[in-house]
């Protein structure tokens, strides 16, 4: 792909790097105040080059806008896209949503998929993710698994620890070994009038 084809994509990625590294060196710094970020290293889909980019009303451009600039130096450091983790389990809860966010947007990772989360626990941190000072994360609500494997045994462990409110019995899942359903018996001979999480 030639350079110039990819470097509007590459400049999408960008903007919510600099948001976040430059809003709060200055107090007129804005995602819609004209700002010229020089003596930068632009990546560029294969190497780096040294280059000038403007962000008015929060999207880069190489052309200078009219106007006056806020000025921010990058002092000959590398300009990179966000980076993406495609497999964390954090953040999963109010009570390590803060440290997390603060971990992945220091490496640069700005967009997180977590796939196996607990959904009672995640849910309200929706409300505080995607903004330019917090990452976006997709959460799965549970992971696949067989009977005995993880992550039943992880959430049995969350039960053993009054952390999920369940019983065990509530975990969705079956043995193996076929069986025959009746109204009144699961597989492991409990009652299957009793409501499930996802009743």
């Amino acid at each position: 792909m030639k350079t110039r084809r990819l470097l509007p994509l590459l400049l999408a990625f960008f903007q919510p790097v600099l948001i976040y590294l430059f809003a709060g060196q200055s107090p007129c710094l804005s995602p819609y105040r004209a700002v010229a970020f020089v003596n930068g290293q632009w990546f560029t889909g294969s190497d780096f080059r040294p280059a000038t980019f403007y962000a008015v009303n929060a999207a880069l451009r190489e052309k200078r806008p009219r106007g006056e600039l806020e000025t921010v130096d990058l002092h000959g450091g590398f300009v990179i896209p966000p980076f993406a983790d495609a497999h964390n389990h954090f953040p999963s809860a109010e009570e390590n949503f803060d440290w997390a966010n603060k971990d992945f947007l220091d490496v640069g990772v700005f967009y997180v998929l977590n796939p196996n989360d607990i959904a009672e626990q995640t849910n309200p941190l929706r409300p505080r993710l995607g903004s330019p000072a917090t990452v976006d994360v997709i959460f799965a609500h549970g992971g696949f698994t067989n009977f005995t494997g993880h992550p039943r045994q992880l959430y049995e462990g969350l039960i053993d620890r009054k952390i999920l409110p369940y019983e065990k019995w509530q975990l969705e899942g079956a043995p193996s070994t076929p069986w025959i359903p009746s109204k009144t018996s699961t597989p492991n001979g409990r009652n299957s009038s009793r409501p499930s999480p996802t009743s």
